[in-house]
């Protein structure tokens, strides 16, 4: 991703149906997790604009 966060997706039954995200150890300070959701939402703003369709919510 552009703002340097690795996102991975689901597996077995979550499979193409979910986005697995880092937020244990040292990612786990309020900080860096609201960096992240800032970051997530500039991303899906981004698809949006660009007129992908995607389900999610923050």
């Amino acid at each position: 991703m552009a703002q340097g966060y690795e996102i991975a997706g689901g597996l077995g039954p979550t499979a193409g149906k979910i986005w697995r995200i880092g937020t244990f150890g040292v990612n786990s300070n309020p900080e860096d997790i609201d960096a992240l959701k800032l970051a997530l939402k500039s991303a899906l703003y981004e698809q949006k604009e660009e007129k992908t369709h995607l389900k999610a919510s923050i």
